[in-house]
């Protein structure tokens, strides 16, 4: 009798303890939620916690705090309905699939349609291995105010003054080799406006540089915390007035700095037109170890240091 007991007992403790490490598999994690400041004046975030098992289910649980809307009422807009579903969330890469139903669809003007999307886009490309979402409707691409589907978007700067028709293009930004002797072709989406004059463009691949390369073979050149205080393009000269972080948080090094003008110089010489790059650090001379970039010594193309596949 006692060793059944204790058979039994042990029995006990080993289901326990199994139910145990099958409840603390899931993962807790604050995330933020994007959502339109009152008036749609522009956006903000709140924070929340979600439990999930995997990858799939975080997307999920994610999107699905997003449809509940914000807590703060007073702060945010109520962008949409209460009768929005997520029907399901796929991934394949770094490209994620959001498909709501059709009461999602359903703007009260361009502004609210802009902060609608630009609040569920941003909310899901916190994550660093999602760099573009798509939003469905039933199963459908969810058509643009243009008449064109808006197909794979990147994070969205959301500016209420400047409601320009977003498009997905295709660029090609240039990151270090593993030697850091050539620069290596990436190929990337981003949203930029229709018609976006030069300075526009290329401050947007300066950002896109920022963020680093997607190819885990490769390196990113301008340092993380770096950021683009202004673009001037005047004829095929663009002048890049970047933050102090440029110089105060790079590596150094002459193999380092060499591949960081490659980069910008092959980078933004993609730009029709461009074909000379002079750098500024808060409206200075880029003054680094190795070369002044200056109006007398701008960088120009080097399609030398391109490493061929």
């Amino acid at each position: 009798m006692k060793r059944v007991l204790i058979i039994a007992l042990t029995l006990i403790m080993v289901l326990s303890g199994c139910t145990s490490i099958k409840q603390n598999s899931a993962t807790s994690e604050n995330i933020d939620l994007y959502f339109a400041l009152k008036d749609n004046v522009g956006l903000d975030k709140e924070q929340r916690s979600i439990e999930y098992k995997d990858a799939s289910e975080k997307y999920t649980k994610t999107l699905e705090e997003w449809v509940k809307g914000p807590s703060d009422i007073a702060k945010f807009e109520k962008s949409i309905s209460d009768s929005v579903k997520v029907l399901g969330v796929t991934v394949e890469q770094d490209k994620l699939t959001v498909n709501l139903n059709q009461a999602f669809n359903t703007f009260g003007g361009v502004m609210h349609e802009a902060a609608t999307i630009s609040s569920l886009v941003n909310t899901m490309v916190q994550f660093t291995e999602v760099n573009s979402v798509r939003i469905m409707v039933e199963g459908k691409d969810l058509i643009a105010p243009s008449g064109n589907p808006y197909g794979f978007l990147s994070e969205i700067q959301f500016d209420p003054n400047n409601l320009g028709q977003l498009e997905n293009r295709e660029v090609t930004l240039y990151f270090a080799d593993d030697q850091a002797m050539y620069v290596v072709a990436e190929k990337r989406n981003i949203n930029v406006e229709q018609n976006a004059t030069k300075d526009k463009l290329i401050k947007a691949l300066l950002e896109e540089m920022i963020k680093g390369p997607e190819n885990t073979d490769l390196y990113p050149t301008i340092p993380k915390e770096a950021r683009v205080n202004s673009v001037v393009v005047v004829g095929e000269r663009a002048t890049v007035d970047f933050s102090e972080e440029m110089y105060t948080m790079h590596s150094k090094g002459a193999a380092g700095e060499d591949m960081t003008l490659t980069s910008i110089a092959n980078t933004l010489t993609e730009v029709e037109g461009i074909k000379e790059i002079v750098l500024l650090l808060n409206g200075k001379p880029l003054n680094i170890e190795h070369a002044i970039i200056d109006s007398n010594n701008p960088l120009t193309r080097a399609e030398d240091r391109i490493l061929k596949k």
